[in-house]
């Protein structure tokens, strides 16, 4: 990630920034990205692992959005609670809870998993957090 964000300083049209985002175990990536490799914001849906990295927001000033299905087996409701928690003391972070969702719920190639309704909110709060950041 570090790398890609530094090719995409050589790149002339680049605006400078960039947004991570990550999905299932990819989802830390959404507070790693703005903590230290530079990124502009984090989106993470159905992050794992999340309550490990529930810290490292300490400091981060930039734009953080976090995307859970109310039923996400990898997503206990501790997990939930510290973002709800931290949701309501750092403007910055924002935590999405989605009745009916389960983990995968972006994955159109499970329909099992797939949530029409939660992947509108993960695409349009992306869109959202991208267009904050300038020139999108």
């Amino acid at each position: 990630m570090a790398d890609t964000l530094a090719y995409l300083r050589t790149i002339g049209t680049f605006n400078g920034r960039a947004a991570a985002m990550g999905f299932c175990y990819g989802g830390p990536y959404a507070i790693l990205g703005p903590k230290r490799l530079g990124y502009a914001a984090g989106i993470s849906c159905h992050g794992t692992q999340m309550l490990d990295f529930v810290h490292e927001l300490d400091g981060v000033h930039k734009p953080v959005c976090v995307i859970w299905g109310d039923q996400d087996h990898l997503a206990p409701p501790e997990v939930l609670e510290a973002y709800r928690r931290l949701s309501a003391v750092m403007s910055n972070v924002e935590t999405h809870i989605v009745p009916g969702a389960i983990h995968g719920f972006m994955m159109h190639s499970r329909l099992s998993a797939f949530h029409a309704g939660a992947y509108r909110l993960a695409m349009s709060r992306a869109i959202a957090l991208l267009r904050g950041l300038g020139d999108v």
